[in-house]
């Protein structure tokens, strides 16, 4: 599907800002030290690569390899130890997600259905 009005979207207020996006990829060599934070949402961490040392709030030090997944909760503090290059994904739970006025569930399902018709499907 094409993005059309690609001006328009751009200067779309809806659009996510560093402090308001769901979605976030952090890297961190070894040896990095990972910043004590306290989390301000629910979080789901995600480590796509690597092995970090961590330590929660009131949880003993673990280990969390590649390919884990955990929930963080709101106001839970972490801070840790990269034990290798690692990548780091989360995903910021909770918050509503704004639609631009201009387009919303209805017409992107039936923008999907338009689109798959062309190629002899359909979306239900």
């Amino acid at each position: 599907m094409e993005l059309w009005n690609i001006d328009e979207h751009l200067h779309c207020t809806n659009y996510a800002d560093e402090a308001s996006r769901i979605f976030k990829i952090f890297r961190f060599g070894k040896g990095e030290k990972l910043e004590k934070k306290s989390a301000d949402s629910h979080y789901i961490l995600f480590l796509v690569k690597g092995s970090v040392e961590v330590y929660w709030t009131d949880m003993p030090k673990s280990v969390v390899d590649e390919g884990s997944m955990t929930l963080l909760p709101k106001n839970t503090c972490i801070y840790g130890e990269a034990l290798s290059d690692c990548e780091l994904m989360s995903c910021r739970l909770g918050d509503s997600v704004e639609f631009c006025n201009h387009y919303n569930l209805s017409s992107l399902r039936a923008d999907a259905n338009v689109a798959a018709h062309r190629v002899g499907g359909g979306i239900s």
